[in-house]
């Protein structure tokens, strides 16, 4: 047990000086880029950053037929996002396996609950969704910035000794996908991730480690939970922010539709063997990593392109 420990520390322990330098420069980059671009055109995707790979599309879907779904939901269909967004961002790709949920969530919802992040961090391979590997979420209304509810992805720009990184590598390892997860909710590990709140650890350059996209009628979020190898991204561990009361006292509501790509592993790993020498079943991972690949790379070819979405 011991030695299993050890192994799995070196694993996931990150101190290696010349990895610190490479990412410290590379976020660096990526932040002097952005501070240098105007704002993205509208209806063009956007890369925000590479590692984790996330995008942004503004209007996407007309942000007044966005407005007009209701908080039961009525009125999602009407948006065709799952034909839009294979049709418009995947070159056709789609598949039957894809998962569509609509959520509203509300400052009375939060107000009774701790914490920089009501409902926990977690990742979209949670409740044993482990075929899920990019997440798209469209938003249904503007949220204003002093209000929350931004998607916070709170290790993003984590440099890789960072501890909270570290520890949400160490759940994965454990197979937990969620802070509030009833073996973990009140571990260190857990703790560690929901008090990272965007404080900067050690990168001066930057503000923060933390990325925050913010509720907009019609914009689109993409975000790959999975690496081009088909293993889970650490960095991808997210939640919805606090939401708060307008200042008029009014409840603030946040209404999203989310789609989830994913692939039915199970249905083309149980397949009966002819022989014994049939070559093995791939893993999870191998058989997610060549897709993966080819959609990481599509968009990110699209988003150089610099060419409406439309």
């Amino acid at each position: 047990a011991a030695a299993a420990a050890a192994a799995n520390n070196a694993r996931t322990s990150f101190v290696d000086p010349q990895k610190v330098t490479r990412y410290t420069e590379l976020y660096l980059h990526e932040y002097q880029q952005q501070q240098q671009q105007s704002p993205p055109p509208s209806q063009r995707l956007h890369q925000i950053s590479s590692d984790p790979l996330l995008f942004t599309i503004d209007d996407f879907i007309d942000p007044a037929l966005c407005r007009k779904v209701q908080s039961n939901g009525a009125g999602c269909f009407d948006l065709l996002f799952p034909e839009r967004l294979a049709d418009l961002v995947f070159g056709g790709q789609e598949s039957e396996m894809d998962g569509l949920l609509f959520n509203e969530a509300t400052s009375s919802q939060h107000v009774h609950k701790k914490g920089a992040y009501p409902d926990g961090l977690h990742m979209d391979t949670n409740n044993q969704c482990l075929e899920r590997h990019v997440t798209c979420i469209l938003y249904l209304n503007d949220v204003p910035e002093e209000c929350g509810g931004a998607t916070v992805f709170p290790l993003a720009r984590a440099l890789p000794n960072d501890p909270a990184l570290e520890a949400a590598q160490r759940l994965l390892h454990q197979r937990v996908s969620h802070t509030r997860a009833k073996d973990v909710i009140d571990s260190p590990d857990s703790r560690l991730l929901e008090e990272r709140v965007g404080t900067d650890f050690d990168l001066q350059h930057l503000d923060n480690t933390s990325i925050k996209i913010q509720p907009k009628a019609g914009r689109l979020l993409i975000f790959f939970s999975r690496d081009d190898q088909g293993y889970q991204d650490p960095r991808t561990w997210h939640s919805g922010e606090r939401i708060q009361p307008a200042n008029d006292g009014e409840p603030t509501h946040k209404r999203i539709l989310t789609l989830f790509k994913q692939v039915d592993y199970e249905e083309k790993t149980t397949t009966p063997l002819i022989s014994s020498n049939t070559t093995p079943l791939p893993t999870l991972e191998e058989y997610l990593a060549p897709q993966t690949l080819e959609q990481r790379t599509w968009l990110q070819a699209l988003a150089k392109s610099n060419k409406a979405i439309q």
